[in-house]
């Protein structure tokens, strides 16, 4: 399918799901059908998305879950100033997290303190894990797309 075509029929997805969670009035069992055919839309309109884009979701359309490691691009700019895409993976921080509630171990660092909770505050942003240890640095550069990691390969029977 060319990206025309995909992006109508995304469209024509969305459309036919306002219809059937518009419905009011129904009975029981239609309400049921309804909501289960329109989460069978819903999974139709993300694959064709994901299949349009690649699976990079921009970050100006929503962000991961705080903590939840994917692959990210960002723009890098070199030291003679050209702009470089750089892919690595990383995970994004929202700014609400506390050291102690995190899933990770943050030594050293240089974070917001809080009376309060006796703890430090994880800032706002996006950061590399060196994937060898808990060392972990902020990503400074202009982040602009992030994709799930892909799962883990199943073993064979």
């Amino acid at each position: 399918m060319n990206k025309q075509v995909i992006q109508e029929t995304i469209n024509e997805l969305h459309r036919m799901k306002k219809r059937l969670t518009g419905a009011q009035g129904c009975s029981v069992k239609h309400e049921e059908e309804n909501s289960y055919s329109a989460k069978c839309l819903r999974l139709a309109i993300s694959a064709l998305t994901h299949q349009l884009t690649n699976g990079w979701i921009p970050v100006t359309k929503g962000l991961p879950e705080n903590e939840e490691r994917v692959f990210i691009l960002a723009n890098k700019r070199s030291y003679n100033g050209d702009i470089i895409q750089i892919r690595t993976t990383a995970m994004y921080e929202d700014g609400t997290l506390h050291t102690e509630d995190s899933s990770y171990v943050w030594e050293d660092n240089d974070f917001e303190y809080c009376e309060e909770t006796d703890d430090y505050i994880i800032p706002e942003g996006w950061f590399e894990q060196n994937m060898y240890c808990e060392e972990y640095g902020i990503i400074d550069d202009f982040v602009t797309h992030w994709m799930p990691l892909p799962e883990l390969p199943r073993e064979s029977d």
